[in-house]
């Protein structure tokens, strides 16, 4: 069941309750870390720490990856845009609009159900209408590596690798040494 904008926003903001959490959102924005690392950079006792990011990490704002034996813990910022734009926009993730003729209108119709797209379309002329409503989900003047833009786009669809390759040979995203970016 998806959530209303309005269950979203308090989801958000329960998020952002702490001031610990705050201090920790803020330092893993800047870089992945450590639990120990995180929590003498920020004066908190390592089991704090952790109940913080626990907390983040369940409202899907923090990434982990294993490195030699090590959790890094990182801060997901496209996850925060999602969840900010579900918070405070009208119905725009179960019924995305794009400003235009009624057949594009339609063509999300079609395509896009509770906000994820349900197949991609054959016809380029369809394609073109939900690669425009995905790249609107990447911020102008924001890069985003490679792995942060699979994860974003396999939240809309199964098949992230091919909506990628599609952002950027139709001129939607552009790409250098694994760094995207919104063209236009």
């Amino acid at each position: 069941m998806e959530e209303s904008s309005q269950e979203t926003a308090l989801r958000l903001a329960r998020a952002f309750a702490d001031p610990d959490r705050i201090r920790i959102a803020a330092a893993l924005i800047e870089s992945e870390q450590r639990l120990d690392q995180l929590a003498t950079a920020l004066n908190l006792k390592p089991r704090d720490a952790q109940r913080q990011i626990n907390h983040l990490r369940e409202n899907g704002l923090i990434l982990e990856r294993s490195l030699a034996g090590d959790t890094l813990y990182r801060f997901d910022l496209n996850e925060l845009r999602h969840i900010s734009r579900t918070a405070f926009a009208t119905a725009r993730a179960a019924s995305p609009e794009i400003d235009g003729e009624a057949w594009e209108q339609k063509t999300l119709h079609d395509f896009v159900r509770e906000g994820r797209l349900i197949e991609i379309p054959a016809s380029r002329k369809k394609r073109i209408v939900i690669l425009k409503w995905l790249s609107s989900y990447f911020e102008p003047g924001d890069q985003y590596p490679e792995r942060d833009v699979n994860e974003m786009l396999r939240r809309y669809h199964p098949d992230f690798a091919t909506l990628r390759r599609e952002l950027v040979d139709n001129g939607f995203l552009a790409r250098e040494h694994g760094i995207y970016w919104r063209v236009g």
